[in-house]
């Protein structure tokens, strides 16, 4: 049986491989923008992460400027495309996002 790192490296370079492909096709350079327009354009990354990712991230921004739990979810749910529920259910639920994987690369 293969071991997950031995998977996960394996995926960073079949991913490498195919974005150097993908900028050469639409003659681009290789830069982290084109490297993260690639991962959302082929749903590597799925647009449901995204929005979690968006939450995670603007979550204390909005506290801070609205000053309640209430009205930054309300505005979250406003400029995101999730509905409160949603937005509460990702904020009670972060611990579970976004954390660093511990493989290690050489």
């Amino acid at each position: 049986m293969i071991n997950q790192s031995k998977v996960n490296k394996e995926f960073c370079n079949l991913l490498n491989e195919n974005v150097k492909e993908y900028c050469d096709v639409s003659k681009r350079e290789v830069t982290p923008e084109t490297l993260i327009e690639y991962l959302v354009t082929h749903n590597v990354i799925r647009q449901s992460m995204i929005n979690r990712y968006m939450v995670i991230k603007l979550y204390p921004e909005y506290l801070e400027e609205y000053g309640s739990k209430m009205r930054a979810v309300k505005e979250l749910s406003r400029t995101l495309p999730i509905h409160e529920n949603g937005v509460y259910s990702i904020l009670a639920n972060h611990y579970f996002y976004f954390t660093k994987n511990k493989m290690k690369f050489p």
